[in-house]
Formats: structure tokens, sequence, C-alpha cells
């Protein structure tokens, strides 16, 4: 592993990018994501929905430069997700990013997302305290359950993961009507991705980063900082 510095050009101006608060491998070198430049006063500090096609070494805004941040990105359904935290809104495209619908979401910064495999209309999302549904691609939204800081991994129609703030690691076969319990972690989750259908990662907020290829019963450390 090593280190990839990677620079942005846009509107005539280039910087390296800094910190990214998303970043997806959607193929064999690309990459997409939404950042910030390192450089104050040479771009916006929203990059907006950008995308790398040489492994991250240089950069090219696909669009909403200075207005989007764009805390996570799914790709479902031949479409692309994404929660923008300046509009508070979820941003639906199918052409690969250039143009989105605009969904405002619940009340709250929006932690963490997921769209259901078998249906591109079936959306969950949480903020700090609560869980939401929504069934129409995020036109509308219904409270589903209240639990802190939920985070989401949905790889199957049948198996859908949340890890709560406290460690608790959840299974739902049916969409967030009913959890069983899974498993459990010694930190605070922050971010989860799936991998298959029984194998995820998980990274706490220490920057721990757990492995399971057991549907979450059990956990090793595959990262300390």
């Amino acid at each position: 592993m090593r280190r990839v510095r990677g620079t942005i050009s846009a509107q005539g101006k280039r910087s390296t990018v800094g910190t990214f608060l998303e970043l997806v491998v959607s193929g064999r070198r690309r990459l997409i994501g939404s950042g910030h430049p390192d450089q104050p006063g040479t771009l916006p500090s929203f990059l907006g929905f950008i995308r790398s096609d040489d492994g991250g070494r240089s950069w090219t805004v696909v669009s909403r430069l200075g207005d989007a941040d764009l805390h996570k990105i799914v790709l479902a359904h031949g479409r692309m997700y994404a929660f923008d935290a300046v509009l508070s809104a979820l941003l639906v495209s199918s052409d690969g990013g250039r143009t989105f619908t605009e969904n405002f979401t619940p009340r709250g910064l929006i932690i963490d997302f997921e769209v259901d495999p078998a249906d591109p209309q079936r959306i969950l999302a949480s903020n700090a305290s609560e869980l939401f549904r929504s069934l129409d691609g995020g036109e509308s939204w219904r409270p589903l359950d209240r639990r802190d800081g939920i985070r989401l991994a949905w790889p199957a129609p049948d198996a859908l993961y949340r890890a709560l703030k406290d460690g608790t690691v959840q299974r739902s076969a049916d969409g967030g009507e009913t959890w069983r319990s899974a498993g459990n972690v010694d930190g605070e989750p922050y971010k989860f991705r799936s991998i298959g259908r029984d194998e995820l990662y998980l990274a706490l907020g220490d920057g721990t980063i757990l492995h399971t290829t057991d549907a979450a019963r059990s956990w090793r450390a595959v990262f300390r900082p």
C-alpha cells in the first residue's frame, strides 16, 4: 500500500485534493468522490462530484463544483445516490453524476443511508437518533425506529445490517421492519461497508477497521491506528 497524492483541475485552477468525505471505487482505475481542495483560495471549498480515471492521481469535476458536499455515495440499480450536506438532500443521478434529481431528507444531518438491492425506490436513512424509510426514491420519508448513531449496510435484499452507537450489530431480513441480534463490536461504529452477503468491514470512531466473514457474529481487527 502506498499513498497517492491527487491533484484536481477546474476553471483553469489546480490544487491537491484534501481530505475526502466520500471515496468509492467504481471501475478498474476509476474512483469517484467528493471532498475539498488543500490550498485555500484556489478552488471552491466544496469540490462537488469528482472523478479520477487513473487511480486517484488526477481528478476532474463532473458536476456541482462549489455547490455540493457529498457525505456518502451509493451505486445501485444503474443509478448514483448521494447525500448532499449542503442541501440536506438525497441526490439521484441516472447519467453518471452529470445531473441529479433532489429530494430533501428528514430533519437533522443524515449520517448514513442505504438502498434496497432489490428495489431502487426503497431507501433507509439515519440521523443521529432515528431511522427513516422512503418507498418512493426519497420523495417522502417516514420514521421507522429510534436508535442512536445507526450505521447501515445492505448487501442482499434479506440481509440488512445496522451497527448502533453502543457497538451492537443487528440484522434484518425484512427491510428494517424487524431486527435480531447479529453480534457486537468494542467501540463506536463510524463507517459500514459490505463486500458480500456475510462479509463486511466496519470502521470505528478511533480509526480501527474490523472485518467479519460470518454475518457479524465475530469480528477481527485488520487495522489499528
